[in-house]
């Protein structure tokens, strides 16, 4: 082989490197994962810095084991980007959809609070027919990250339709943490559903074909097994992640965080999913790891918490706030933004992140 090969080859195994080195910058820019954006970092790095070695001092001798390693580093990490992607990647077609939702608004954009939705199903598995949809309040499974409560309208309308009971669970590739989905139904599958108002009908056709839904994103690695679903006629999408504030972890975070480490050992700290997480996060392995107790965790290796708690109590009343306190023996509230205080709450930390504490 001719040294200008094997330089051009080294050349593009540092062009290589780099795109994985900005993918992994793309991947914490969006906040969508922090360990794979770190791992694509890190990867690309030691690409390109050996990669860069070898085209300067041109190992002509060595350029056996120098094709050796690039092969091996090119499939290395074409695979892991393939594995990466699809396990962040919503699969619609050909299976069938756990949980949708659907808004019904009216011809002023109000959100219909009093509409009547039902639903025929069809699958290779099975057919359901009239299922009825669940008017909620979206807000409870989804996040209010910012500095600023959420505005309680843009969660209204919405209609949710359970068809599976798909879920997922961790599935760990050495130092690697995806998510797999479990009790997958596939094939091909039509959804029908209805919606009645006092002043109108509005329906729409769902199937592996025409799916135009939205993905509802959960925290770190995870995908959540729901989808906001739109269509042409009266029913409008909202896409849910549009209602995000996913703003960063910052330094006020992280002293709320320590505040609470530092002097409430053994006490029980509602959350949202974020704080709940840094709460935790002593240790990866360990339950309970940093000697509090956060609520707001997703269940996921660690085997407990309850990502929906903290975002029912925001816009819970007083007496529905006290409820989920004693059921779930809560002693201090975290959160970004100020909230509605009640007579067993008391305020002891003000920060831009708030701390209060429950009178018992």
């Amino acid at each position: 082989m001719k040294r200008i090969n094997l330089k051009i080859i080294l050349i593009i195994g540092i062009i290589f490197s780099i795109l994985f080195v900005i993918f992994g910058f793309v991947r914490l820019a969006s906040i969508q994962s922090y360990l794979g954006g770190y791992v694509f970092i890190f990867y690309g790095i030691i690409g390109a810095f050996i990669f860069g070695i070898n085209v300067k001092k041109g190992y002509q001798d060595k350029k056996k084991i120098i094709l050796f390693f690039v092969v091996c580093y090119f499939l290395i990490g074409i695979s892991g980007f393939s594995l990466y992607v699809y396990t962040h990647t919503p699969h619609t077609d050909g299976i069938v959809p756990p949980a949708i939702y659907i808004r019904v608004i009216d011809n002023n954009e109000n959100p219909v609070m009093n509409a009547e939705c039902v639903a025929d199903i069809e699958t290779e598995n099975f057919t359901t027919d009239n299922k009825p949809l669940e008017n909620i309040n979206i807000m409870k499974e989804l996040e209010c990250y910012g500095r600023e409560k959420c505005d309680d309208k843009g969660y209204l309308g919405y209609y949710r339709l359970n068809i599976t009971n798909q879920s997922y669970e961790p599935w760990n590739i050495l130092f690697l943490h995806f998510w797999k989905p479990t009790n997958v139904i596939e094939g091909d599958f039509e959804i029908k559903i209805v919606c009645r108002t006092p002043t109108s009908v509005s329906y729409t056709i769902i199937n592996q074909t025409n799916f135009p839904c939205s993905p509802i994103p959960l925290e770190g690695n995870y995908i959540a097994p729901s989808f906001v679903c739109s269509d042409s006629n009266d029913m409008k999408e909202e896409r849910a992640y549009v209602l995000l504030n996913d703003e960063k972890f910052d330094e006020f975070d992280k002293k709320a965080v320590s505040f609470i480490i530092d002097n409430y050992q053994g006490k029980t700290i509602l959350a949202n999913i974020k704080l709940s997480v840094a709460l935790d996060n002593c240790n990866y392995d360990e339950a309970y790891s940093c000697g509090v107790n956060p609520v707001g965790l997703i269940q996921d290796t660690k085997g407990y918490g309850d990502p929906y708690v903290f975002n029912e109590f925001m816009i819970a009343d007083c007496e529905r706030k006290l409820e989920l306190i004693n059921e779930f023996n809560i002693d201090l509230i975290l959160s970004r933004f100020e909230l509605d205080k009640c007579e067993f709450m008391t305020e002891i930390y003000n920060n831009q992140d708030f701390i209060y504490e429950v009178l018992k």
